[in-house]
């Protein structure tokens, strides 16, 4: 009888030890196992190259921080009522935290003010003022179309020549500091003449160069060139695969690229750690490089231009 008593004593405490230690080890893990985040990214024009980088460091990240990333773009380019439809859509769904490339810089502002909920939200290239309720990953814009503008002048070496700018959307505020920038470059160049301005080509004069002022402009001013048979220069922003193609031709003189890789990368950790310190924000200025055809094929230049083929 005491035996049998002393074997179910026995047996109820290896249950409870059992019990015990399932317990032990299922906090454990609940404790280590990362919250997994849900951030939103509303970019601008859809099916546009110089989105792929950037979402490569996007996707990035979202595995190294536990991130669903979900990317959606609008079907007009230049549409800020469809882009503040999708921030609005995605507020309303509560996500962790949305990551925005405004196509329109003082309309997203607006929405982003009267906005009630106190979601972060990252900007990208989209040069506001930082709020409470955002901050910015961004190359300096001015920066960049300065020194575009630098080696476009070193280019010319002294000759007399013509340029039209073409500007994608002139509602982004990035565009605005690299067209100041670049023009700012060329304020002593007598030699230079703009002759148009222009968010396309039609009816302007015919130019030596065309500068874009993002990646979209830029390729379209190789389209310009090569569809007229015309022997313009061009020069502009991205690394968009015609664009690295079209230097390698020796139609595009020079590009500024900025690392969209990281861009995309510190987008979403920015996120993350807004999320996991409740608000606490920063603005972080992304590299960029200036790239010409003597440059392309730097090794530091390709690790920028083709991130994840190093």
């Amino acid at each position: 009888m005491n035996d049998k008593k002393e074997i179910r004593n026995i047996l109820l405490l290896v249950f409870v030890i059992i019990i015990v230690g399932a317990l032990i080890i299922a906090k454990f893990y609940g404790n280590n196992q990362k919250e997994r985040y849900n951030i939103s990214v509303i970019a601008g024009e859809a099916h546009a190259e110089r989105w792929v980088v950037l979402q490569q460091g996007l996707e990035k990240a979202g595995n190294d921080y536990n991130a669903q990333i979900n990317f959606y773009t609008v079907v007009n380019g230049k549409d800020a009522r469809e882009q503040k439809d999708l921030i609005n859509r995605e507020l309303e769904k509560k996500v962790d935290a949305i990551i925005v490339c405004a196509v329109d810089s003082q309309e997203i502002q607006e929405v982003l003010q009267k906005s009630e909920r106190r979601t972060p939200v990252i900007l990208i290239e989209t040069d506001l003022k930082p709020g409470h309720l955002y901050s910015q990953v961004s190359p300096d814009n001015y920066e960049m179309g300065y020194h575009l503008g630098e080696e476009f002048v070193r280019q010319q070496e002294g000759k007399e020549t013509t340029a039209g700018i073409l500007i994608d959307n002139d509602k982004i505020a990035a565009q605005q500091e690299r067209l100041k920038g670049f023009e700012e470059a060329l304020a002593s160049a007598k030699n230079i003449t703009i002759k148009w301005r222009a968010s396309d080509y039609q009816s302007n004069e015919r130019v030596d160069n065309i500068i874009g002022m993002d990646c979209v402009g830029t390729q379209n001013a190789t389209e310009i060139s090569k569809v007229n048979n015309e022997k313009i220069s061009i020069y502009g922003f991205g690394n968009a695969e015609a664009n690295i193609y079209y230097m390698d031709k020796g139609i595009i003189k020079a590009l500024v690229v900025p690392n969209d890789f990281n861009m995309g990368y510190l987008s979403v950790q920015n996120a993350v750690q807004a999320v996991e310190k409740d608000m606490v924000y920063k603005n972080t200025i992304v590299e960029y490089i200036v790239v010409t055809g003597d440059t392309l094929h730097n090794e530091e230049n390709q690790r920028i231009i083709f991130p994840l083929v190093q």
